[in-house]
């Protein structure tokens, strides 16, 4: 359902470096965006893709990533510890900023497409409610 991917981490006297090699991830990236300014508990996310894998890595604070996906739910935290959280293509999933100064970047496998949403998983079955996003980049 996800997966952890590290990332090259450098410290010194100087601060830290964190280094995201393009050729050492499992999709070449085509698209990224940085979410930030978002206060403490706002909710966003709250949808799948039909097609395309992203890698969720949080820059500052504290970001809880509930994930969905086979009648399966799972809860991680993501937080700035040199490791982005790898989602698969159909699996739904929503953040909550926990701290204020949160901030998330997300490399997508896939450019931007709001057909490609699905925004709701079915509760009672292992599948999705297919439903049309008017959702924007």
């Amino acid at each position: 359902m996800f997966e952890w991917i590290d990332l090259q981490n450098f410290a010194d006297a100087r601060g830290k470096l964190k280094v995201v090699e393009f050729s050492s991830l499992p999709f070449m990236p085509l698209r990224a965006f940085i979410i930030t300014d978002v206060p403490a508990g706002v909710q966003r996310g709250g949808h799948a893709h039909r097609v395309g894998d992203q890698i969720l890595i949080a820059l500052a604070g504290l970001i809880r990533v509930d994930l969905r996906h086979g009648g399966k739910h799972h809860s991680v935290v993501c937080e700035p510890n040199g490791q982005g959280l790898l989602i698969p293509q159909r699996v739904w999933t929503k953040q909550t900023y926990l701290e204020s100064g949160s901030e998330l970047m997300v490399l997508c496998s896939h450019e931007f497409d709001p057909e490609n949403y699905i925004i709701e998983p079915e509760i009672s079955s292992n599948d999705f409610v297919e439903h049309k996003s008017t959702m924007s980049p």
